[in-house]
């Protein structure tokens, strides 16, 4: 099976909603978090936690959009930035439930690591694994012979 002929299995489907979710959570988030390190700024306060978060939220977005669309038109290379991404976020999430766990809060993070785990499974699964195999564009002739014999006069 491959992207072309197929319909897209659900499990990539719910992959590439929550890389949408993600992207927008991620830009409004981080512009929240610039404007917050540009006030602290202006009172001569701390910024530096709030401008990395800010930075980091921002940059993320177009590898998640990448992600999103890339997957949507069964792109298999794709996988590799949107697996970066999403261990980011596990590693965040995990840090973030240690924190509030250890300072006897509520436990935060949780939504994060259910998310990236459900885009990862997604992208993974033998169904969407099938469906984003590689295949020859179509503007492209078949190779009729070998890489090698083709290079020799």
């Amino acid at each position: 099976m491959d992207a072309t002929t197929s319909k897209r299995p659900a499990r990539l489907t719910t992959a590439i909603v929550i890389l949408w979710l993600q992207a927008a959570a991620n830009g409004f988030v981080g512009i929240i978090l610039l404007v917050s390190a540009q006030s602290a700024l202006e009172h001569r306060q701390d910024v530096g936690l709030d401008l990395a978060a800010g930075l980091i939220s921002v940059l993320a977005v177009p590898v998640l959009i990448v992600g999103a669309v890339g997957l949507a038109k069964g792109r298999v290379w794709v996988r590799v930035p949107v697996v970066v991404i999403e261990l980011l976020i596990i590693l965040n999430g995990l840090g973030s439930l240690v924190l509030t766990m250890n300072a006897g809060g509520a436990p935060a993070g949780i939504v994060g690591l259910v998310l990236a785990g459900l885009v990862l499974q997604g992208c993974f699964a033998k169904e969407s694994d099938d469906w984003l195999q590689p295949r020859e564009e179509p503007d492209e002739e078949p190779r009729t012979e070998p890489r090698d014999a083709a290079r020799e006069p």
